[in-house]
């Protein structure tokens, strides 16, 4: 699918739904080339238009300039025909050609944007150059992200990837019942203290997991510290104004 060529068909105006939804159809098949060779059938399918309609769609498209029949076949029959939208050149998009022709410009240029890069290339990217200008990648504390190239981004509750323990994280609204079922049970969401205390701790370590994990651990940090406050001996010193606390004095 070329995004590229998608984008073009809604812009592009052919004088009847039956054409847009032809010509989306095909954009939606279209290589970095702008060809595609969907099939009629497939077109019908894609469409709900039946099988007259789809073919006159085609020649009224080819006579309006918008598509054009390359003259190749494909198919095991060498019966379906290879069209070309004729997508007008703009930047980095060729009628024909390579997509990254030094002719035409490469579309991972930093200059003209990442499209063909992969997450981890594209945000490399951009950090190798906020290190070179100083500016730092912005802080997103709702940001899903995850640990690329050994770099840990800065990141929020991150359910679908890794992040560093930030200032701003929380657990969420049923951190209790999935700490139950983990066989920890907890009678309470942790204090503002506890979760700070525990936030600084893992701010200085540096580590990044996933949301369910440091669930996990603030958890089982819950647990043994609450434990560990009721089996203190502070805990059994009576308090000065009761009668134990006076006992030795009557």
């Amino acid at each position: 699918m070329s995004r590229h060529a998608t984008e073009w068909a809604w812009k592009t105006n052919p004088g009847s739904s039956s054409l847009k939804l032809i010509l989306l159809s095909m954009a939606d098949r279209a290589d970095e080339y702008n060809l595609c060779y969907p099939s009629i059938e497939r077109l019908v399918i894609d469409t709900s238009l039946n099988k007259k309609t789809v073919q006159a769609g085609l020649v009224s498209l080819i006579e309006l300039g918008i598509i054009s029949d390359t003259g190749e076949r494909k198919g095991a029959t060498r019966r379906v025909r290879v069209f070309s939208l004729n997508i007008p050149k703009n930047g980095n998009i060729p009628k024909n050609g390579k997509l990254n022709d030094p002719k035409n410009g490469k579309l991972n240029d930093p200059k003209n944007g990442m499209q063909n890069q992969s997450v981890n290339q594209s945000y490399n990217q951009e950090k190798e150059k906020g290190e070179e200008t100083g500016d730092l990648l912005p802080h997103d504390p709702c940001a899903n992200n995850v640990i690329m190239n050994n770099f840990v981004p800065p990141g929020g509750i991150g359910q679908f990837g890794k992040f560093v323990m930030h200032e701003l994280w929380t657990p969420s609204d049923d951190f209790i019942r999935l700490s139950s079922l983990q066989g920890i049970h907890l009678d309470r969401q942790p204090t503002p203290q506890e979760l700070a205390e525990f936030r600084v701790y893992w701010m200085a370590e540096g580590k990044a997991f996933h949301h369910a994990q440091w669930e996990q651990k603030l958890a089982r940090r819950l647990l043994v510290s609450r434990q560990n406050k009721l089996t203190s001996p502070d805990n059994n010193v009576p308090h000065w104004n009761s009668p134990e606390a006076w006992e030795d004095f009557l």
